[in-house]
């Protein structure tokens, strides 16, 4: 083998090593923002429309909610977010998050009906 040819695969192994130690690093680093939306009575609401944007490059991901009333968005950069909430029957919300490196944030809302309660014959 030849010298120059054992340098270059040192020189190899090291840098699959140095990829391999950063991609670590950045996987402990994954931030997440989990979102759970009800209505005001506390039950989950399914089907929800959540849009989680980034204020400083202004991109967006659209979300629906589950069975539990919940959705979540992983990995996600960190920075400042508005989380926007909204449901077919319900008055639209929305939060402004911070994501910090390698945090995970969760958003939990209760959104008001648009539909007035009715009042019980016997308060009338």
């Amino acid at each position: 083998m030849k010298p120059n040819s054992m340098a270059r695969r040192v020189a190899f192994v090291m840098a699959v090593a140095w990829i391999c130690a950063l991609a670590t690093a950045a996987q402990g680093r994954r931030a997440s923002i989990t979102v759970r939306v009800e209505s005001s009575d506390k039950v989950p609401i399914v089907g929800a429309k959540v849009v989680v944007t980034n204020e400083k490059t202004k991109q967006s991901s659209t979300l629906t909610t589950d069975v539990s009333g919940s959705s979540f968005l992983d990995p996600i950069a960190p920075g400042r977010y508005v989380v926007e909430l909204s449901a077919k029957g319900f008055v639209p919300d929305s939060r402004a998050v911070r994501v910090k490196p390698g945090k995970k944030v969760k958003v939990h809302a209760r959104l008001k009906s648009t539909t007035p309660k009715k009042k019980s014959r016997w308060l009338q």
